[in-house]
């Protein structure tokens, strides 16, 4: 057995203007009649507000939020703007078909790909498929343009070969079976890739002087020789 109720707050400020309260405990048999009110579930539909589902995780968490829905305007704790409604997920997220029933999702390994990120174990949003967007932003801190300033220290060519012959990739940037065990961070590896673009700048205005000076030897020694 189980207890459920649904309560009608009054239309007032105490209780948010009419709020609709889907509370469900599971039954507790050692207590009779009793429920347990230390594991209910409990939806809230709030006038000013919008939607909120919680659940009692303890009593150090009596109010544990899954998800919050607030309609615009709302400005929960810690918001200063809200134009188009907040909608929050305090939970792993798996986005896929239903085809062939659901699959087992447990938001570890997938697919042996793991995050580096958080516990470096639990991935917050698994979609199982394509993923569209009209534009995605990483956050960075450490953007390579440093390799630009004056004291910064350019490997030779030379180094940079030697690497690559004994690694088979560039340097900085992931090996293909890290890559395979890993995915590929966007934002790391974007960064990690300009790093090397930068570089190769610098190499190619070296090699550009270099071609440079060669020009204007050769161009002293046809004169000296037509004198």
């Amino acid at each position: 057995m189980s207890s459920s109720a649904i309560a009608f707050a009054a239309n007032d400020a105490t209780n948010d203007g009419g709020m609709i309260d889907l509370h469900c405990v599971p039954y507790d048999s050692a207590s009779g009649l009793s429920v347990d009110t230390a594991h209910g579930l409990q939806l809230h539909l709030m006038g000013s507000k919008g939607l909120e589902l919680w659940c009692d995780m303890s009593q150090a968490d009596p109010y544990h939020h899954l998800l919050d829905c607030y309609r615009p305007g709302y400005l929960p704790y810690g918001i200063t703007r809200n134009t188009n409604g907040l909608f929050y997920h305090h939970t792993p997220v798996y986005i896929g078909s239903d085809a062939g029933g659901s699959s087992f999702v447990d938001f570890q390994k997938l697919a042996n790909v793991h995050p580096n990120l958080g516990d470096d174990t639990t991935w917050m949003l698994a979609v199982n498929g394509a993923a569209l967007f009209k534009e995605a932003y990483v956050n960075t801190s450490d953007w390579p343009d440093y390799v630009f300033l004056p004291g910064y220290q350019l490997p030779s060519l030379d180094e940079v070969e030697n690497y690559i012959k004994a690694n088979h990739h560039l340097p900085g940037i992931p090996s293909a079976s890290e890559m395979t065990a890993n995915g590929v961070p966007l934002g790391k590896t974007e960064a990690a890739v300009t790093k090397q673009v930068e570089e190769m700048m610098l190499y190619i205005a070296q090699l550009h002087h270099e071609v440079e000076d060669l020009k204007d030897e050769v161009k002293e020694l046809k004169e000296q020789k037509g004198r």
